[in-house]
């Protein structure tokens, strides 16, 4: 390319994909990339040792990981240093930068990486950019959420599934009886027509005046129901407490970074072995687990009904937030010094 360097980054099997191109152009005599970045590299392709990986990762499966070997490789070798650079001469490629999460299934790609030849003087550790999104979204004040806005106690569930709403719905009615003004926002991570209706037909059955998000009384309804996409995380900035989704079900919970950072209180299900961040926000006093109907109707009582409580789990919630910040920054001066070489 003609006026400036060139670099090529990529994320997961866009990351081996990266390194390979590198692998190629030199190959083939063409000018390499000025650097590599490579978020979650996945560069061997013959899957070694996935299943006793697969437990530490929130996103990715041993099965579904050879079931997309499979269909990219269609016969191939996944020895092939073009399908799995980990198996190709990397001696001699431009800079690169490597990202990944110290509990990712793909961690082992990484680092197999570094073991090819790679000083320990030159390893940096940057941090989870995450941190830094969710942080800078918490910054910002949508139109939507100035429209929504209330001094109403409220509680904002985000990612709900079916098996999150058998616990907290009825929880819910519970709560009315002892804080009659509390609000409910509820985005369903599934946002059909029949799981909305079934919303729906719960608060007409509890004479709880609902509106969808778009509707004009939504500001004064008990019950706002989230039925598009795309407006979660600034929806978080509504909630004194926020639940969310993924805790009662076998895909696991959601991220509860996004309600941190707004420094609400965080509540979800007993599945969040996979999510580091839920532990050590439980840890610093800004999160809990719920195990059923009880113990939630406890915990949301105590945090929506105390304003003092609420607001010190939240400022702790936000703490944590706040101390995993710096990976975007530090990423950004480790590819910029990449360029500078």
């Amino acid at each position: 390319a003609e006026g400036g360097p060139v670099v090529i980054a990529g994320d997961s099997a866009g990351g081996g994909l990266a390194l390979a191109t590198a692998l190629a152009a030199r190959q083939r005599g063409i000018k390499p990339p000025a650097a590599l970045v490579l978020f979650s590299p996945w560069v061997d392709l013959a899957l070694p040792q996935r299943d006793e990986l697969a437990k530490g990762d929130a996103m990715l499966s041993a099965s579904w990981l050879a079931a997309c070997a499979r269909h990219y490789l269609a016969g191939t070798d996944a020895a092939d240093p073009l399908a799995s650079p980990i198996h190709g001469d990397l001696t001699g490629l431009p800079p690169t930068l490597i990202q990944v999460g110290g509990d990712e299934m793909l961690l082992s790609d990484a680092e197999r990486l570094r073991e090819q030849g790679v000083r320990g003087d030159r390893v940096a550790v940057t941090g989870d950019t995450r941190f830094d999104q969710v942080w800078a979204r918490s910054q910002l004040t949508s139109p939507l959420v100035q429209r929504l806005r209330s001094s109403r106690p409220t509680l904002v569930a985000g990612s709900t599934w079916p098996s999150d709403e058998e616990h907290l719905l009825p929880v819910w009615t519970t709560i009315r009886d002892k804080i009659p003004d509390a609000r409910l926002v509820v985005a369903p991570h599934e946002a059909s027509d029949a799981h909305l209706r079934s919303i729906e037909s719960w608060a007409r059955s509890r004479a709880l005046t609902l509106a969808r998000i778009d509707a004009p009384g939504a500001h004064t309804a008990d019950v706002i129901l989230v039925d598009r996409f795309g407006m979660l995380g600034d929806l978080y900035a509504l909630a004194d407490v926020a639940y969310v989704g993924g805790g009662f079900h076998s895909e696991g919970l959601h991220s509860i970074l996004e309600p941190a950072a707004f420094g609400a209180p965080v509540m979800f299900g007993p599945r969040h072995e996979k999510s580091r961040e839920a532990a050590k926000l439980v840890q610093a006093g800004g999160g809990a687990v719920i195990t059923g109907v009880a113990d939630l109707t406890i915990r949301l009582g105590y945090w929506l009904g105390s304003v003092p409580a609420r607001d010190a789990a939240g400022a702790s919630a936000r703490a944590m937030v706040r101390d995993g910040l710096g990976a975007a920054e530090r990423s950004y001066d480790l590819v910029t010094a990449l360029l500078a070489r």
